[in-house]
């Protein structure tokens, strides 16, 4: 009786779960049916270069609508702990990027920022490998974000 319980229960809620409409955020960010063109770039170089190399595929065919975009980046790390000897052992690694959007009948302006906290590495070389890909990771999500906020724009 209690198998049949447990079968029984493990059916409907695989039945609720699937019938439930739900559907990923960010499923279809690649069809989208606008172009964006950048104008102006400046802040910092890494991020910039990231952003831009990934807004590409988004300006190769002009669509119904289609943005211009001035992008402003700024990366900070900050100390937000330190060990008893006095040398930092954690950091804060944020970026904060503008979006100044240009359209037909759009001109708004949107701030998306991304923050992540990190251990100290013994080996420096390890942690600005470790930083960098953590700016990396960062961008990819400001970059999600804002073809999600594009999408909605239009």
């Amino acid at each position: 009786m209690r198998i049949i319980y447990k079968i029984l229960t493990i059916i409907f809620f695989s039945l609720l779960l699937n019938n439930c409409g739900y559907t990923p955020l960010y499923k279809n960010l690649s069809d989208t049916n606008f172009s964006i063109s950048i104008v102006e770039i400046s802040g910092d170089r890494e991020v910039n270069n990231y952003i831009q190399t990934n807004l590409k595929k988004y300006s190769l065919t002009e669509k119904e609508v289609n943005f211009g975009l001035i992008i402003k980046t700024k990366s900070d790390k900050v100390i937000i702990a330190k060990d008893t000897t006095g040398a930092a052992s954690d950091y804060k690694i944020t970026i904060n990027s503008d979006f100044d959007i240009t359209s037909r009948d759009i001109n708004r302006k949107i701030t998306i920022s991304e923050s992540f906290n990190m251990k100290s590495f013994t080996d420096k070389s390890e942690e600005n490998n470790y930083e960098n890909n953590l700016k990396i990771n960062l961008s990819e999500i400001i970059i999600q974000k804002l073809i999600l906020k594009l999408s909605q724009l239009k």
